[in-house]
């Protein structure tokens, strides 16, 4: 006699693989298709029509994969409140591209990406395991390619030809950059080329943001193998978590050991081996806790978790708001911390008990998580042609511009790319594409989208080829920190001459010494960001025995400390010259602790701000507020003196030109100077 039997729904992540029916009470070790940034499949294969989205979105915590997408008896699932978490990220890292004033630390989204990417993958590796004994990784690179690689093909033709329309400097020495793009080693390109992700020169790069989705790719590469090597080793779970833990601590080390404090910390911050921490603490947490064991959660357990996560949340805005691309203890083991709290809001948002995964499975939030791959791709061109086609705008309608046309190209993207060459793959997507459809009595479909692509092609090529040349403001700023880093010239006084032994000496007379010459800028000490160390060759020549501490992307909060380090030394000069401000505004407070730290027996020089920033007018108006409170405080007003100067900048309107801006700045600064350092 034949019996029915019950099929129990497993809870998966994404697009989960399918799960076999089973009888009751028989263990279920399918496997679970996680999602990510940058490779994840986050919603069924199958989307119904467009019109349908948001209604077939409306779903609880733990939605079901529709039935044509299951395999055989198999049903699927996967927690939507990644989905909420990825909005939030993605949002995050857009307003700071957008505003960084707004949110200085916004830049962390990125982070919890990694950590969900790094659960993700894992978790769906480990299941198949589970399930099949081994892992089919030709298969699990081929649905990364398909995942991955159309989508920001789209955007690098798209956004090329775009900026060969709006400004074709843009896509100066862009050649680098594209092929950096494509295979997927972006991040190394910007540790090679110098390109710093906190202190952008000039004009912003379109594609710098690519430098996070080479970082997943490459870990996409490596791990599945490394964990295939754990996996047939190790057979207890604590153990393999403890491996992977100690690879994500590892990174975190070399992070730390890589930083110098006083250099650009572009090479800690893009690099996969210091920078893969995020990716190995989410594949610890996946290892340690599968997401089949947490949808299991009961009530008590899920909400613990919900608390933890909750705090951790609140840490993560907490460092979003207070943090900087600058601060050292992000650098000092802070980026590692902040993988931590991640991870705890990543284990709170799946348990289907849980009451923060529902918080963030609300539909809004879950509709922008869905397309946040998209989001993430399409933002930073959008910023960077906009910011280019010289839009006047207010802050508030400059953030929402660049929001409203990086979500509607996202939808475009999600629906018309990602969603077909995900679910039918390259091939057959491109067969579909070209195969003929009608409109009326005329076969226009394919006609119209490969004239559309034709046009795009031909104008990112001509883009490309016909760029101008780079400009040198880089180099500028290179050449300046070389000279500001140069010994300066305070050599030690001249013996004394002995008289001649031809001439007799007149008794009671005394040969008198040669008189010591002073080295001009003698006794000065100047702390300064780009802007300083762009005019930093022009400040050598004018104070050869000045010593000149520039650095990319200075903040005036890291200023104190470092001036009572000078001080406590005896390396700090009579007279401190500080131009800090064009990275963004500081307190009253840390001013104050600045001059404070200098002393009132030396003067203080601080060089006002023009930078086509919100907080210019704020920092300048700090500035002078402090020439009036304090008697040994000087303001150079640059601000005001390159009104009449139009050719003193770089295209930017931030950093000095040569020569006519330099020497401008230098002069301005020399005039303001005591004059026995002079």
């Amino acid at each position: 006699m034949n019996t029915r039997r019950r099929r129990t729904p497993q809870h998966g992540i994404g697009e989960a693989a399918p799960t076999a029916a089973t009888p009751r009470g028989t263990a279920n070790t399918a496997p679970m298709r996680p999602v990510s940034l940058g490779a994840a499949d986050t919603v069924p294969l199958r989307m119904p029509p467009l019109g349908r989205e948001l209604a077939a979105d409306r779903t609880v915590r733990m939605q079901r994969i529709p039935a044509e997408n299951r395999t055989g008896d198999a049903k699927r699932r996967y927690a939507s409140g990644l989905d909420g978490l990825r909005a939030l990220a993605v949002l995050m890292v857009l307003v700071y591209h957008g505003n960084e004033e707004w949110l200085p630390g916004g830049f962390l989204g990125v982070d919890v990406f990694f950590v969900i990417s790094g659960y993700l993958i894992t978790d769906q590796l480990c299941a198949k395991w589970q399930q099949k004994g081994g892992l089919d990784l030709t298969t699990f690179w081929v649905r990364r390619v398909r995942r991955l690689v159309p989508a920001v093909l789209v955007v690098l033709v798209v956004a090329t030809a775009a900026a060969t329309v709006v400004k074709p400097s843009l896509l100066s020495g862009v050649g680098g950059e594209l092929l950096a793009a494509v295979t997927f080693t972006s991040n190394w390109w910007g540790v090679v080329s110098g390109a710093s992700y906190f202190s952008q020169f000039g004009d912003q790069s379109l594609l710098l943001h690519l430098w996070s989705l080479a970082v997943e790719e490459q870990f996409y590469l490596v791990w599945p193998l490394v964990l295939l090597v754990v996996l047939r080793l190790v057979r207890r779970r604590s153990a393999r978590a403890c491996i992977a833990f100690a690879m994500a601590c590892a990174s975190v080390i070399t992070m730390i050991v890589l930083h110098d404090p006083g250099a650009d910390a572009s090479r800690v911050y893009y690099g996969t081996d210091t920078h893969a921490f995020g990716l190995l603490l989410g594949a610890t947490l996946a290892i340690a806790m599968p997401s089949e064991w947490l949808t299991g959660l009961k009530r008590a357990g899920a909400s613990v978790l919900s608390v933890l996560g909750l705090a951790g949340a609140a840490a993560l805005a907490f460092m979003a708001v207070l943090l900087s691309g600058s601060s050292e203890f992000l650098y000092s083991g802070g980026f590692g911390l902040v993988a931590v709290v991640a991870g705890a809001v990543v284990a709170a948002a799946i348990p289907a008990a849980g009451w923060l995964g529902r918080l963030l499975s609300w539909q809004p939030l879950r509709w922008i998580g869905l397309r946040s791959y998209g989001i993430y791709l399409w933002h930073m061109p959008m910023v960077v042609l906009l910011s280019a086609s010289g839009l006047a705008v207010s802050d508030v309608l400059f953030v929402g511009l660049v929001t409203a046309v990086s979500l509607a190209a996202a939808a475009v993207s999600y629906r018309w790319v990602e969603q077909p060459f995900r679910r039918n793959g390259i091939r057959e997507t491109i067969r579909r594409l070209a195969a003929p459809s009608r409109t009326g009595d005329t076969r226009t479909g394919p006609a119209v989208l490969i004239g559309g692509v034709v046009v795009l092609l031909l104008l990112a090529v001509t883009g490309v080829v016909l760029a101008p040349p780079k400009n040198d403001l880089q180099s500028q700023i290179a050449a300046g920190e070389d000279a500001a880093g140069t010994t300066p010239l305070n050599p030690s006084p001249p013996p004394l001459v002995a008289p001649s032994t031809e001439v007799p000496a007149i008794q009671g007379t005394q040969v008198p010494a040669i008189e010591e010459r002073r080295v001009p800028g003698t006794g000065v000490t100047a702390f300064g960001d780009s802007v300083m160390a762009a005019a930093g060759t022009a400040l050598r020549e004018r104070l050869p025995g000045a010593n000149l501490d520039v650095k990319i992307g200075r903040q005036m909060w890291d200023l104190p400390e470092l001036i009572a380090s000078e001080r406590d030394s005896g390396r700090l000069g009579s007279v401190v010259v500080v131009g800090l401000g064009t990275n963004g505004d500081f307190n009253t407070s840390t001013l104050e602790r600045v001059i404070w730290e200098v002393g009132p027996q030396r003067e203080v020089v601080l060089i006002n701000i023009s930078v086509p920033k919100g907080w210019q007018d704020r920092v300048n108006a700090k500035l002078a507020d402090a020439e009036a409170r304090w008697p040994n405080v000087t303001v150079v007003d640059w601000r005001s003196a390159v009104q009449n100067h139009p050719d003193a900048f770089w295209d930017d309107d931030t950093h000095p030109r040569n020569p006519n801006g330099t020497g401008l700045y230098a002069d301005l600064v020399v005039e303001a100077l005591p004059p026995q350092v002079k």
